[in-house]
């Protein structure tokens, strides 16, 4: 299963006559629609979820990363997302993004800085794994079956989204910089920081996201004086540099490990490591356990 699932087969799919019991157990909650909609790719499902829980941060979410909607719809599905998590800066970057491509930059600077207020950066993607776990487990697989299915293969198009936002940083930083406004463009570059830093450390669970914060706080961090002090860590530009490099090495190897090589039991392990601690430490886990070798003794 998990050699399918990794090689992109449609081991975690469902038919919506598969997850009805799941549905029904949960009453046909927000969380419990997303999750079918997900699994299943039917989308029918994610509609009735705007449908009945229009107020939702989760639901607004998937429907901003999912659904199809005109660029107007977009925008009150971005306004109404921001109200109901007035406290979490994906909404605002998010936003930004979308000013950014409807060519409005004042617009956009104005919910970067929002964003920029903000200490809290949510995903929800914990709770999509478990809430995909438990529609598995209804459906009959067993406890690591419907663990793997559940984290495996996981959709983060958030990940996409925020690299793209980076670039109209980066773009926006290289304006102001030719036009000799050298504190707007510190100012920008500051925010391409903080973009990055967040998603490391708080959407970091999983290593996809946390290698694309790291691209886009290199990104940043690259176009300014490498003697520079950070004022959130008092480290230089450059101290920060090789420190993620040094990060991006040590994940490479992590990388190398395969996980199709161990049993039920240290994948289930795995998985509940990475929930609970992230990915880069359920694979440190089992580094030490096994070496990268990746075959169980």
């Amino acid at each position: 299963m998990l050699q399918q699932l990794f090689n992109g087969g449609d081991t975690n799919r469902l038919t919506p006559e598969r997850i009805a019991g799941y549905l029904r157990e949960n009453k046909r909650s927000a969380a419990s629609l997303l999750a079918a909609a997900r699994i299943t790719g039917d989308r029918a499902f994610l509609q009735e979820a705007a449908k009945r829980f229009p107020n939702d941060p989760r639901v607004l979410l998937d429907v901003l990363l999912f659904g199809t909607a005109t660029p107007t719809e977009r925008r009150q599905t971005l306004d109404a997302f921001c109200q109901a998590a007035p406290d979490n800066a994906m909404g605002d970057y998010l936003s930004a993004l979308d000013h950014f491509e409807s060519g409005d930059t004042d617009a956009a600077v104005r919910a970067l800085w929002q964003a920029f207020s903000k200490i809290r950066m949510e995903d929800y993607a914990l709770e999509t794994v478990q809430d995909r776990e438990e529609a598995y487990l209804a459906a009959g697989y067993s406890r690591v079956q419907a663990a793997a299915a559940g984290y495996f293969g996981v959709e983060i198009p958030q990940a996409s989204r925020l690299r793209a936002l980076s670039r109209q940083l980066l773009a926006l930083q290289t304006q102001y910089a030719r036009a000799g406004d050298a504190e707007s463009a510190q100012v920008v570059a500051e925010m391409g920081v903080r973009l990055g830093t967040q998603m490391q450390e708080q959407m970091g669970n999983v290593l996809v996201e946390e290698l694309v914060g790291m691209a886009i706080e290199r990104g940043s961090l690259e176009r300014l004086d490498p003697n520079a002090i950070l004022e959130a860590t008092g480290q230089t530009v450059g101290e920060r540099l090789q420190e993620l490099e040094q990060r991006k090495n040590t994940i490479k190897t992590l990388g190398a490990i395969d996980l199709t090589k161990f049993d039920e039991r240290d994948i289930g392990n795995f998985i509940e490591r990475a929930k609970l601690y992230g990915e880069f430490s359920a694979l440190q886990w089992l580094q030490n356990k096994y070496g990268t070798g990746g075959a169980t003794p």
